[in-house]
């Protein structure tokens, strides 16, 4: 017999933990006071900030590994192919517009699988220009169950660019978008007055 010391919760790993434990973590941040919010999020600012390497901020992903170059000739160099990178892992995504990248991009299935990915995750999306033909090659939805826009999709024309940034920006912050899926509304239901 193990000794289990008292208030001790035995947690059993199954099926789903991580979605369980994602809801732990938000049902935690829920419960503290807008004080205790604050030096949360202060913590978490410091700590990203510290973060001074470029290819942990920001990460090419494209098709293929290697060298591409943008409609405007300047180069980049893509460090992860959308067949060896992980669409959970990143905590956004920006679909680049031109009509050439978007119908490369259009015609891999791993594009879609990566969008599908992050929208399901609730992870925040910015489709630049023509860009909007992978969402709806993806049948991503830019409005919630409740019919209110999705906050977490960012379309952005070349007028609206700065606005868009901004909107993008601030739904980035918000780390996830958990209201895309009715059955996670019991999350915002359920937790305690303040």
């Amino acid at each position: 017999m193990t000794h289990k010391p008292p208030g001790a919760v035995a947690l059993s790993l199954h099926a789903g933990t991580t979605r369980e434990l994602r809801h732990e973590a938000t049902l935690f941040y829920a419960s503290q006071t807008a004080v205790e919010k604050a030096h949360i999020v202060g913590g978490f600012r410091f700590e990203l900030s510290k973060l001074t390497v470029p290819a942990i901020r920001q990460l090419v992903i494209a098709p293929r590994i290697g060298a591409l170059k943008t409609a405007d000739g300047r180069a980049l160099h893509a460090e992860g192919s959308l067949a060896n990178s992980a669409a959970v892992q990143f905590d956004a995504v920006v679909l680049p517009a031109g009509a050439a990248g978007v119908a490369l991009l259009a015609r891999h299935a791993q594009t879609q699988e990566f969008v599908t990915l992050q929208h399901r995750h609730g992870k925040t999306i910015l489709a630049l220009g023509s860009a909007q033909v992978l969402l709806d090659q993806a049948g991503i939805p830019t409005t919630l169950p409740s019919g209110d826009d999705d906050p977490g999709i960012v379309r952005a024309a070349r007028r609206d660019l700065d606005s868009a940034l901004a909107a993008f920006i601030a739904a980035v912050g918000k780390h996830r978008h958990p209201q895309r899926d009715p059955r996670e509304r019991w999350c915002a239901r359920s937790r305690p007055a303040r």
